[in-house]
């Protein structure tokens, strides 16, 4: 019984090459360029001097922005500190040290 099977397992094995080659050959070739590629030295990539010019630029124009927020911050801060004062009572203060130093 047993050597039957094998026998049939055999000759399946044998009718079924030609179906089994092609992808066979896929895999193989597939898997030779993952290799290749993985043991391929990677190029050293060298910044061209243009590109170190324009990430200074950026950098300078990031250092004006944030000197720009940085005083607009402060300019809202000292208006939200105006605030806690009504205008008319800072109207009013106002006419008072006219009136004091006239």
């Amino acid at each position: 019984m047993k050597d039957l099977l094998k026998a049939v397992l055999r000759s399946t094995w044998r009718w079924t090459a030609p179906v089994r080659r092609p992808f066979a050959r896929k895999i193989h070739a597939h898997l030779t360029r993952c290799v290749e590629a993985a043991h391929r030295p990677q190029p050293i990539v060298v910044v061209p001097d243009e590109a170190i010019v324009l990430m200074d630029q950026v950098v300078r124009e990031l250092v004006r922005l944030q000197r720009q927020v940085d005083t607009l911050q402060q300019t809202v801060d000292a208006l939200a500190d105006e605030q806690d004062h009504p205008m008319i009572s800072r109207e009013l203060d106002r006419r008072k040290e006219h009136l004091k130093a006239g």
